[in-house]
């Protein structure tokens, strides 16, 4: 009888043993890439097989690689090959890290870097006009007085050496970084210059560089010529597109082809106008309208250097809301660059400031949603869903140039702006029901010293969680230096 008891139990112990004992490390390294990477840190106090694999390398480097994917990180921000496990782990897991010490911290007022290095030049009477953070927090670019442009390597850690890497010389001419956007290998980045010839013509000047090169240089590979004045531009799979008093341009740069058509809306309507590029179509939002347009096939310049103005019709023109105040409504800029399509795993969100009846200020938020669609070409391929608003929107068109809006995750939402020459930052949730108001929290980010009438330009990264601050004197002076703010540390064993 006892020998009995004993069998079943043996049995039974058999029966309950961890199946990952039996498993090759192979294919639990491949489950482990259905897995978040903040959830495969705790599976190590389950058992010792994965506890060992969790830690194995190329967990962390497939890890990093699906994360910088998703939120379209310039792949060369990290040297998978030559980081370590825990700097694997770091990177991989920053994003889901911030948005827990967002919602942490802002709600008593504030969050606080965590790190601050300090960019200068010398002499140090040098200056820094613009700035552009590359998606991923590592490269910045610059503009500088005397019509230069430079790109800085701040590292992907926060005890990097910062160093200059590039710089380009515009000589007699005034110049603006208007885009940047990945080159298609991945590896290379595409700068959009706007270059002042005189006071009423002007060209748009296409340079290329790749950051990870043994000797990244700047290279001229695309120039085209302008003469009247762009109202909204935007840049996207190698397209940059140029909204104009009646009419659209759209140019790959790369392969140097174009096409205009015309856009039947009254003149004025194009002043405030913003684009954006998903799949084949062309998206415009301006005051309250929304509308779609399918672009037509490019023709090569050097063929057909005047292309005909061809008179087209939307897909669709949507009305966003009525609005009540004088400044009607603005699609507000997002961090980072565009993507260039819409999927329903990953939607292209954007984000409109309209007035309500109140006099306050709202913030709506869409998705263009894809629609599968074989059978005509006349129809869109995706569709404005209007998915939440955030309310009390604390800000004004007079800052519309500072505020900007990341998409954490599919819920949660960043938006940063100026007041009184601080910058601010709000997280929104949006609430599963459109009758329930968004959770919500707001406070300082960065509270500057200068005064009030002070415009701190801010580029941020929500991957990495760092902060690039020009702390101006006055709205369009030049800063001394810029200030690289982490807000997340390093992880620790």
């Amino acid at each position: 009888m006892i020998k009995d008891d004993f069998t079943k139990l043996e049995i039974y112990s058999i029966k309950v043993q961890p199946a990952f004992d039996k498993l090759s490390l192979d294919i639990i390294v491949h489950i482990f890439s259905f897995v978040q990477p903040l959830d495969i840190i705790p599976v190590r106090q389950t058992c010792k097989t994965l506890s060992y694999a969790s830690r194995e390398r190329i967990v962390w480097m497939n890890a990093l690689r699906r994360v910088c994917a998703r939120h379209g990180v310039f792949a060369p921000t990290f040297p998978i090959a030559d980081m370590t496990v825990l700097q694997l782990e770091h990177s991989a897991t920053s994003p889901t890290r911030l948005l827990a010490r967002i919602r942490r911290d802002l709600p008593t007022g504030s969050i606080q870097p965590m790190c601050t290095r300090m960019l200068t030049k010398l002499p140090a009477t040098s200056a820094f006009h613009d700035t552009i953070l590359v998606p991923g927090g590592r490269f910045l670019f610059t503009r500088s007085p005397g019509n230069i442009i430079e790109l800085w390597d701040l590292g992907f850690s926060p005890d990097s050496v910062i160093r200059l890497i590039a710089s380009e010389f515009f000589q007699d001419k005034d110049i603006f970084i208007v885009y940047i956007q990945p080159k298609g290998d991945g590896l290379g980045i595409l700068v959009i210059v706007k270059v002042e010839l005189t006071s009423n013509t002007f060209q748009y000047e296409v340079l290329e560089i790749h950051p990870s090169s043994p000797a990244p240089v700047f290279r001229r590979v695309g120039l085209l010529p302008f003469e009247e004045p762009s109202f909204a531009v935007s840049f996207t799979d190698d397209l940059f597109v140029i909204i104009q008093e009646a009419h659209v341009t759209v140019w790959n740069v790369v392969q140097d082809s174009w096409v205009k058509w015309q856009i039947d809306m009254e003149a004025e309507s194009a002043y405030g106008m913003q684009c954006v590029k998903c799949d084949e179509n062309l998206v415009l939002v301006n005051d309250n309208t929304i509308s779609m347009w399918r672009i037509p096939p490019l023709v090569n310049r050097s063929i057909n250097p005047n292309p005909p103005i061809e008179v087209r019709r939307p897909l669709f023109r949507h009305i966003l809301h009525v609005p009540t105040g004088f400044d009607g409504s603005m699609m507000v800029s997002r961090i980072g660059w565009p993507p260039s399509v819409s999927s329903k795993a990953h939607p292209f969100h954007f984000d409109v400031l309209y007035d309500q009846n109140d006099l306050t200020t709202t913030l709506g938020h869409h998705i263009l949603h894809p629609i599968d669609n074989d059978v005509s070409e006349g129809l869109p391929s995706c569709f404005p869903l209007f998915v939440g608003e955030t309310c009390n929107i604390p800000s004004s068109y007079d800052n519309s140039m500072h505020q900007r809006v990341e998409w954490l995750s599919p819920n949660d939402m960043l938006y940063i702006w100026t007041k009184n020459s601080d910058i601010m930052v709000m997280l929104s949730t949006l609430s599963a029901s459109t009758d329930v108001p968004n959770k919500q929290s707001s406070g300082i980010m960065w509270k500057s010293g200068l005064n009030s009438n002070a415009y701190p330009d801010t580029e941020f990264c929500p991957f990495s969680g760092r902060a690039c601050v020009m702390d101006r004197q006055w709205e369009f002076s030049a800063a001394a230096e810029i200030r690289v703010m982490d807000y997340l540390l390093p992880l620790s064993r």
